[in-house]
């Protein structure tokens, strides 16, 4: 009977490590499901827009499509969330062109053409070297916006806290990778596996630029209390908006376009 007891109480155990050693090998796919192969930046139908190289510290040449900004306007950098590639934003960059600010849009590392293996650490690195094309290009550091989107909201706050920037905006932002793995896998110790935590949280209170956090009520992929906590750890000066109706997808087409242009054109100087 002992025996038939352990029985049944290992089957379910050993399944169990079964789960949480597939979810540990594959957190990485899950996490960074890219768009591989090559893109052409006159698909995004943007005036202007042209594709730029940039080189990291760690050897890596990677694609960036730019446009410069108009006399005294600012240049956004747009860190772009996990799914797909910087092709897939094209319609981020007309609003943007709309505005006739300038705009680069570094892909990933592992996305896109481009090779190297994604991970936190060296999104981290591919956000300094778009940083220092802007600075080569005599970008001043405070007509430098960060737009940071979903997955590109951690490395927009991390690039915020080693770079002088003017103001930075993000898009539907999470407290951190581990907390949103955690509430999507609550039966697994999802926070104890992760590799790359991206833990914006933690990071937020050491941002001093302007801050615009964006979010969608209806927001199901990254609850919304998350991007309150953040808004609420921030040092200021802050802003605060969540669209109605509003989804993970849809913020900066469903009303957030006016709130960050208004945002943007108050806190960052002309000329």
């Amino acid at each position: 009977m002992k025996r038939l007891i352990l029985l049944f109480l290992t089957i379910p155990l050993a399944a169990y490590a079964t789960i949480i050693t597939d979810v540990y090998a594959r957190q990485n796919e899950l996490l960074f499901p890219a768009w591989r192969g090559p893109v052409d930046v006159a698909d995004a139908h943007v005036p202007g827009m042209r594709a730029v190289t940039l080189h990291t510290a760690d050897g890596l040449s990677l694609v960036a499509w730019y446009r410069p900004a108009g006399p005294g306007q600012p240049t956004i950098l747009y860190l772009h969330g996990n799914g797909g590639n910087i092709l897939l934003r094209a319609g981020r960059m007309a609003i943007f062109a709309a505005f006739g600010w300038g705009e680069l849009f570094p892909e990933y590392r592992g996305y896109g053409p481009n090779q190297g293996a994604p991970s936190e650490a060296g999104f981290n690195q591919d956000a300094l070297s778009a940083y220092a094309f802007l600075h080569q290009a005599h970008v001043p550091a405070d007509h430098i916006v960060l737009y940071g989107e979903s997955l590109g909201t951690g490395v927009a706050v991390r690039l915020a806290t080693e770079r002088q920037v003017g103001a930075v905006v993000l898009d539907s932002p999470y407290t951190s990778i581990a907390a949103v793995a955690q509430r999507d896998f609550p039966y697994l110790p999802a926070a104890l596996l992760i590799k790359n935590p991206f833990p914006l949280l933690t990071l937020i209170p050491a941002i001093h630029a302007p801050l615009l956090v964006m979010q969608g009520a209806d927001d199901v992929v990254i609850p919304p209390v998350q991007g309150q906590k953040v808004f609420a750890a921030a040092a200021g000066p802050k802003e605060f908006w969540q669209g109605p109706e509003t989804t993970h997808f849809d913020v900066l087409e469903s009303g957030g376009a006016a709130v960050a242009q208004q945002f943007v054109e108050q806190t960052v100087p002309k000329g």
